[in-house]
């Protein structure tokens, strides 16, 4: 912890002197809306907070607000029944979920249950799940994790 405190000393010290600033907004950042609830400066679009724009338009902050395709079925209707499943960014042609699993298993088995191929994923945590951590590829499994898993044809 000292070294810690000594380490944001000597940044706090050194901006001082050279004139820097430290930059502490959500740009760049993604992450679920509850109840339509979002930060400040964020609006709630298809359940995702995105950034809104000086004249308060809403803007893209790096997640992809596309409205589904109609000839492919809703992330919700499509993977809603994976256990834990929490969606996090649904777009044009994939859906981007968290899920926690009793045992490790990897997300190209979580998408082929549900009839998808898996496109990617990312490692996460409880508490942050919609919050990419290492990516890791479709066959790394893990107890919690998020999936990126391609939307199938509606039959």
């Amino acid at each position: 912890m000292k070294h810690a405190l000594l380490l944001v000393s000597t940044v706090v010290g050194l901006c001082g002197i050279s004139a820097c600033s430290v930059d502490t907004g959500f740009d760049g950042t993604q992450f679920q809306c509850k109840g339509g609830e979002c930060p400040s400066g964020f609006s709630c679009v298809d359940s995702v907070c995105v950034a809104e724009g000086e004249s308060g338009e809403t803007i893209d902050a790096g997640v992809d607000a596309t409205p589904p395709d109609a000839g492919l079925l809703a992330c919700d209707d499509q993977f809603g029944n994976v256990a834990s499943y929490m969606l996090c960014i649904e777009d044009a042609t994939s859906c981007e979920f968290f899920v926690t699993t009793d045992v490790s298993t990897a997300c190209r088995d979580i998408c082929a249950q549900q009839g998808a191929e898996c496109l990617n994923s990312f490692d996460a945590s409880e508490g942050l799940e919609c919050t990419r951590e290492p990516e890791d590829g479709c066959d790394v499994t893990h107890q919690s994790q998020l999936c990126v898993c391609a939307r199938s044809p509606m039959e």
